[in-house]
């Protein structure tokens, strides 16, 4: 047919049609041209990367020019679309008046998206606004009509077609951003890539800086110092770079040009049985011994990486489909394995697509007989919850009795607490696992198998599987390890109808799939008053060790009371344990999550808060947890002793406008003020973080420090333990900011303060909004957030602490430790 096929804007080649084209011909006579090899939906583009002309080296030689970015920052989108589109035009005007014959592109992520902005754009008639999108009528007129520059302005949801062209195109307002690397850098290119630029000049691009949705690696775009003309390059070279080392790893394979299935392409789920190596080697090569009737696959193919000590293999089956019995028409079933020998622990690591097998006899083969490959299972594999604490089990296998009288149940959600019980009990044995929990104060999920496998939910690369067989062989082979330890670390919830006695409720806190939201994705409506999690919170009302429950959802200027009831009823002979939440106050909200409205009472009895009492212990609906954890007191010489003299301690918070100087926080602050911090920051009343929140810009994180208050009852120093209740709560509930994105940090604190400029006042006590965009930018793009957590309660001295203070200081230590990896430092009176 021909003897070579070139094909431009290969990033499309993945697309159905284009691939089933470009695999009829010899692949070694295909050469591929892209300026973005890498795609929106992770797919690897085929063939060897052998010529790269990066981005940078583009712009010096001219063939792109400068763009200026101008940012705005807006949280609501209707004022973002109106401040976008002032802007936008403005600069517009101002190069019409300096002699550029420039367009103005505002780019919109849907078409009712674009209507919308359109009648921002439709006021300013002597500059002819258009709008343009699939539905539109006479689509063609109005295109021709913009090819002929009769409107300068456009507003559109796609970028006018591949292909199109129009140099006067200089100004792109993004009232919706392109959410991934190669769409960004093609929407650039339109805007950057002329042989007119010394008549046309520069590209300028008006983007608002709050994008809460963006993908990371555009992140850095959109902050407030950014440079364009130098991220853009940089991006697009790290993104290359990607490709390039996927492609040294998997060069480290033979032979793959001759394999029908991209192995860039491939993404096990992180499972595994695994094997004890007697030998000091293997032989991936005789691995078809291991696998029955491999001759009659329908198609074979493997490959080795001596490197890597990792076998692939990819094995196709002809299978006759269930509706006919037909000789040419059939299905082909396909399967991988990949076998991992990790040097280290001496371990056979083997994956499988085909499940239900140890694949003793492949592990036979790569490392010699059954003698010289051991299955690591029955309780030994139960080790690899070792290190992860306070797991919660969403499902339990059970085996009971002995002999020939085996019985197996499993236990789901609301089930495996009964599971776990008999188990303790001695009157059944584990069979198998999975849950959630925290690895050195990270989230993560196991579950294993008394047969010999071990598994989480991930899924990834080759390369990032063999780093999760590394992590788990650790485990898996030191004898150390309790093989019990999993009763020890699980969370057994309890039903109530009752509210657990005897304890302290120290705090309120929202729903875990609450913290899945970013902050402004919930509003909620009081009267005519919205607010948004930035600026509200739920907090315990009239605690005490044996009453009712009460919370409470507060703003600045509204309180809305609620009580938590707790019931059980028998149906059917089986006792159903239930719970609801009303409300006790006559105001009343509306809670809007997206699309969905709901009163607030719906809301909470949907989303049930979590209760924290002072032992550890939390209530969600009916569901009481108490760990299984030895809590030690908080060592009395940790304890940070302070000087509180010419302080009111029974006075918390310095308050906005009118300073209380001789307040506990103002007293903080002024101490504060003299460490090396870069941020000071007063984040006081509802909605907040914590009262104090203080950050420096390290060489390798971001640290940041947060400081809970709390005044003293009376006004003096005791050994009054209700000190303590509210801010050890406090000081539990901001852990969860570890788990949310550094930006969503500086975001919460840049919109607060944002609202307290506009009455005249400001949160900062050190630095400026400017440093806080600073490191948002950073937190999002170079460095983590690590978090220090104090308590500051004057009214206790650190030489007369009681053992009920120092218990209740050390359970909450323990969960922070637990959950997070965060410390807790307590400040007190000498």
């Amino acid at each position: 047919m021909c003897s070579h096929l070139f094909v431009d804007e290969a990033h499309h080649s993945k697309a159905k049609n284009w691939n089933k084209f470009i695999q009829s011909f010899d692949k070694k006579k295909v050469v591929q041209f892209t300026a973005t090899p890498y795609r929106n939906d992770g797919q690897i583009l085929d063939g060897k990367i052998i010529y790269n002309f990066s981005l940078k080296e583009a712009q010096e030689q001219g063939y792109f020019k400068e763009i200026n970015f101008i940012p705005i920052r807006e949280y609501d989108e209707k004022s973002s679309d109106i401040r976008i589109a002032q802007v936008a035009v403005q600069k517009l005007r101002e190069d019409l008046a300096n002699g550029y014959e420039h367009i103005l592109m505002a780019r919109c992520k849907d078409k009712y998206r674009a209507t919308e902005v359109f009648k921002i754009y439709s006021e300013h008639t002597d500059l002819s606004p258009i709008l343009i999108h699939s539905s539109i009528l006479g689509k063609t007129n109005v295109k021709q009509a913009i090819v002929n520059k009769e409107h300068k302005i456009i507003v559109c949801v796609d970028m006018l077609g591949e292909g199109f062209d129009l140099p006067e195109l200089k100004i792109a307002a993004f009232h919706d951003v392109r959410k991934s690397l190669p769409i960004t850098l093609q929407f650039a290119g339109r805007f950057t890539r002329t042989s007119r630029d010394a008549v046309l000049g520069n590209a300028s691009f008006i983007a608002n800086l709050y994008q809460p949705d963006i993908n990371e690696e555009l992140s850095l775009l959109y902050a407030k110092e950014s440079n364009w003309n130098s991220i853009l390059p940089t991006l697009s070279l790290q993104a290359t770079q990607q490709q390039v080392e996927l492609q040294e790893f998997l060069s480290g394979f033979n032979h793959l040009e001759e394999s029908i299935i991209p192995f860039q392409d491939i993404r096990p789920a992180f499972s595994a049985v695994v094997y004890k190596n007697k030998t000091n080697n293997w032989f991936p090569s005789n691995f078809k011994k291991g696998i029955k009737g491999y001759d009659n696959y329908e198609h074979k193919f493997s490959a080795i990486n001596s490197e890597k000590q990792t076998l692939i293999i990819l094995l196709g089956s002809r299978k006759n489909v269930d509706w006919g019995s037909f000789n040419d028409v059939y299905n082909i079933e396909w399967d991988i394995y990949i076998a991992y020998w990790e040097q280290k622990n001496n371990l056979l690591f083997i994956n499988s697509s085909e499940k239900g097998s140890q694949y003793q006899e492949l592990a036979n083969a790569i490392i010699g007989n059954e003698k010289e490959a051991v299955l690591i299972k029955d309780e030994n594999v139960f080790k690899s919850f070792h290190k992860i604490d306070r797991v919660k089990l969403f499902n339990f296998g059970l085996r009971k009795g002995l002999g020939k009288d085996i019985s197996f149940q499993s236990y789901y959600g609301k089930g495996v607490q009964e599971g776990l019980s008999l188990a303790e009990e001695k009157s059944g044995i584990s069979n198998n696992v999975f849950g959630i929990g925290f690895e050195n104060g990270e989230m993560t999920s196991i579950g294993c198998s008394r047969k010999g496998r071990v598994w989480s939910y991930s899924r990834g690369t080759v390369n990032e599987f063999l780093k999760w067989c590394d992590n788990v062989g650790e485990k898996l082979s030191n004898d150390a390890i309790d093989s019990n330890i999993l009763f020890k670390n699980s969370i057994k919830p309890i039903k109530c109808s009752t509210r657990p006695p005897n304890i302290y409720p120290i705090s309120a806190d929202w729903h875990h799939s609450i913290y899945k939201q970013i902050e402004t994705k919930i509003i909620f409506k009081v009267g005519r008053n919205e607010f948004d999690l930035s600026s509200s919170e739920i907090n315990i009302l009239n605690p005490d060790t044996n009453g009712e429950l009460y919370f409470s959802f507060d703003t600045e200027v509204e309180q809305i009371k609620f009580k938590l009831n707790l019931s059980k009823q028998l149906i059917n002979d089986s006792l159903e344990y239930n719970f609801e939440i009303v409300k006790t106050s006559s105001n009343d909200a509306t809670v809007k999550i997206g699309t969905k409205l709901h009163t607030i009472t719906e809301f909470f009895n949907e989303f049930p808060p979590k209760l924290w009492f002072h032992d550890g212990s939390f209530l969600q609906g009916n569901d009481y947890v108490k760990f299984n954890e030895d809590i030690l007191d908080y060592p009395r010489e940790d304890i940070i002793a302070w000087n509180w003299r010419g302080v009111s301690i029974g006075n918390e918070s310095e308050g906005f406008g009118t300073i209380k100087e001789d307040s506990i926080q103002y007293h903080c602050i002024q101490k504060l003020s003299t460490g090396n911090y870069d941020i000071i920051y007063n984040d006081d009343n509802s909605g907040e973080i914590a009262d104090i929140i203080t950050i420096k810009n390290l060489e390798n994180e971001i640290n940041v420090e947060l400081y809970h208050l709390k005044y003293a009852i009376g006004g003096k120093i005791s050994n009054e333990i209700k000190n303590f209740y509210e801010v050890c709560g406090q000081a539990q509930k901001s852990l969860v900011w570890k788990y949310r994105e550094g930006h969503e940090l500086f975001n919460h604190l840049i919109k607060r303060e944002i609202k307290k400029i506009q009455k005249g006042q400001t949160r900062l006590k050190k630095g400026s909004i400017d440093d806080l965009e600073s490191l948002l930018n950073i937190a999002k793009w170079t460095k983590p957030i690590a978090y220090d957590i104090f308590i500051v309660q004057p009214g206790f001295s650190k030489v007369n602490v009681s053992a009920p203070i120092l218990n209740l200081l050390g359970c909450t230590l323990n969960h922070l430790k637990k959950e997070g990896g965060i410390n807790l430092k307590v400040i007190s009176s000498e």
